[in-house]
């Protein structure tokens, strides 16, 4: 009897820890599952948030540096009234960054051993000489000194970018079988004004005879200073409107 109550109770005792052991391995489990739910819930939370940061080519961040510096020069241009000559400066340095012997002779000036900051500025403003305004030739001055030179390509295209915005400029470009009048220009651009919400228009004519007569409009462009990658457009030519007569009818057009 002694001995089935010592085989029982050991039974008993064994039975306990394993059931303890099962308990603490799934409280285990649970907390290292919830815890990896939280690591994939704020990993999910950063790669949106970056996600919504990158849309202002600041670098990740609302108001980061190049956002910050492309509003700094665009103060300093109204404040001295140099904002059209800026602008002017602005456009012409984006567009020396697309020239293959500016960007070597920009990138062997900047990555050159033992050239100071300020050293690389002075070289810089030679490389774009002649300037239209002494603003903008400091402000490159002033990006030496906070040792973001480096950065003016990506701050010039944000500040292109800003002044459409800012300025309410909406760039159009109208294909049209035959040359427009100023009449229709101006016809063209107060609808889009209308259309857009734009306080300006800035309009761009092309002439393409195939169209055979009416044009096409474009809008909405994701680089609108060099017009490319259109997001919205209405084609009111007599080759649309001919085509989708001949499939209305069943009969298949080559575009």
């Amino acid at each position: 009897m002694a001995r089935y109550r010592a085989c029982f109770t050991l039974g008993l005792v064994a039975a306990c820890v394993g059931l303890c052991i099962t308990l603490q391995a799934r409280l285990a489990f649970v907390g290292v599952a919830g815890a990896n739910s939280k690591r994939i819930q704020v990993s999910r939370d950063v790669a949106v948030g970056d996600l919504r940061r990158m849309g202002d080519a600041s670098g990740l961040k609302p108001y980061g540096p190049v956002s910050a510096y492309s509003y700094a020069l665009m103060d300093a241009a109204k404040k001295t009234q140099q904002a059209v000559p800026v602008t002017k400066d602005v456009m012409k340095i984006r567009k020396k960054f697309t020239d293959a012997e500016f960007k070597t002779a920009y990138y062997v000036e900047n990555n050159r051993p033992f050239t100071s900051e300020l050293k690389r500025a002075e070289i810089m403003n030679e490389l774009l000489a002649p300037l239209e305004s002494e603003v903008t030739s400091k402000f490159i001055t002033f990006l030496a000194k906070k040792r973001r030179l480096k950065g003016l390509p990506q701050i010039v295209e944000f500040y292109v970018n800003s002044l459409y915005r800012e300025e309410s400029i909406e760039p159009v470009v109208v294909t049209s079988a035959e040359e427009l009048s100023e009449e229709q220009v101006d016809t063209i651009k107060e609808k889009m004004k209308e259309r857009t919400g734009a306080s300006e228009i800035k309009m761009v004519t092309k002439v393409e005879p195939a169209l055979l007569g009416g044009f096409v409009i474009q809008w909405s462009f994701l680089d609108p200073d060099n017009l490319k990658t259109p997001t919205k457009s209405e084609d009111l030519t007599l080759k649309n409107m001919m085509k989708k007569a001949a499939l209305g009818k069943g009969i298949v057009v080559n575009a």
